[in-house]
């Protein structure tokens, strides 16, 4: 079939025409096989195949899309030659916080017929859209589920690429904003301004007025944390006077030690009854501190964590907030899904609330009551 052109490309109606005219001889087609025939991306020809999928003209499949109905003699590619839709998932790391996650993702993908491709970044990346475009390009991922990093000198490029890429994906306990209309994109995150608030309410219900604050510097997670820390703080009428707040240092660095021992002194300077602590690692550490200089968990200085990936584990187990990792994995992938079906649907920000689990590590304060 001959083609009238756009420079660079055949007219959308015109290159689907060319992509059915091609079913109906071969029974199915490649999605690389086409961009390659057609000389335009491969972004497009998904678009192509999804919106003739849509009118109920072809199957898509993994990597390209079949008729509905092979005849028994096509030397056509069969449906088993595709698994299932791949989709990427780019996280941080694969320890602590992001394993559960990614198990969930993992678990659930089936139920929507997806696969998920998995590749890590770090928390210092500058770059990543060398490893978005090898998910895309190379492994034909459909759909991104990403963490990346939203505050580094990457970001407003990564951004960009995101928007001009239009491969449908869906942000995960992060946010970006669209420079095109200013409004945030496709995001599942944890509500840890409200798990914050939670902890703190818990808190003032055991009796404690002296507060503080623990949270990790450089975590995206700390500002959301702080932020519902201090509105929780102004609703209860808690006075300056009455919490600090504190950034915690790295555990590898050298002058963690040295900054703990800087928070316990702050604790008893200061009558604190009460710790917030962000994340598990830091809470055990304190804890251990505090107890060896003297200070009583939790008659004397009741401690929760924020996570609770490993606060339950030992003899004396911690009280912390349980952001939910396994719904959080799995509410993103479905969130992806509904993007990818419907690319044109209204941007959606969900929001997964997180639980407090009491353990040993608070209890009333001394006091007995709110003063």
């Amino acid at each position: 079939m001959a083609f009238d052109r756009e420079p660079g490309s055949p007219l959308p109606a015109l290159r689907r025409e060319g992509i059915l005219e091609l079913l109906a001889t071969d029974g199915a087609v490649r999605a690389q096989e086409l961009a390659a025939r057609f000389e335009v991306d491969a972004v497009t020809i998904r678009r192509d195949l999804s919106a003739l999928e849509k009118q109920g003209l072809l199957t898509r499949v993994h990597g390209g899309a079949i008729v509905h109905s092979l005849p028994d003699d096509a030397p056509a590619l069969q449906p088993q030659a595709y698994p299932e839709r791949r989709v990427g998932v780019l996280v941080p790391s694969l320890t602590y916080y992001w394993l559960d996650v990614v198990r969930a993702i993992e678990l659930a993908a089936p139920e929507f017929g997806l696969k998920p491709i998995l590749r890590t970044s770090s928390y210092e990346a500058i770059d990543e859209r060398p490893i978005l475009e090898h998910l895309v390009s190379e492994c034909g991922v459909e759909g991104l589920l990403l963490a990346p990093q939203t505050d580094g000198p990457g970001s407003p490029a990564l951004t960009r690429w995101l928007v001009k890429s239009q491969v449908p994906f869906v942000l995960v306990e992060r946010e970006l904003r669209n420079p095109q209309n200013f409004d945030l994109f496709d995001s599942v995150m944890s509500d840890h301004a409200l798990g914050t608030s939670m902890a703190v309410h818990h808190l003032a219900g055991l009796g404690h007025r002296r507060v503080g604050l623990v949270s990790t510097k450089r975590s995206p997670t700390t500002r959301r944390i702080v932020m519902g820390w201090r509105a929780a703080c102004h609703e209860l009428g808690l006075e300056r006077d009455d919490r600090f707040e504190h950034l915690a240092l790295h555990q590898n660095m050298a002058q963690f030690g040295e900054f703990v021992d800087d928070i316990i002194s702050a604790v008893i300077n200061k009558g604190t009854t009460a710790l917030l602590v962000h994340s598990d690692r830091e809470a055990f550490e304190i804890v251990q501190r505090a107890t060896a200089r003297g200070l009583k968990v939790p008659s004397e200085l009741s401690v929760m964590a924020y996570d609770d990936v490993i606060a339950g584990i030992g003899d004396s187990p911690l009280s912390a907030v349980a952001p939910q990792r396994e719904s959080l994995g799995r509410s993103a992938l479905e969130l992806l899904t509904q993007r990818i079906s419907q690319p044109d649907r209204p941007v959606h920000r969900v929001l997964v609330s997180p639980r407090i689990n009491s353990r040993a590590s608070t209890a009333k304060a001394s006091n007995g009551s709110i003063r």
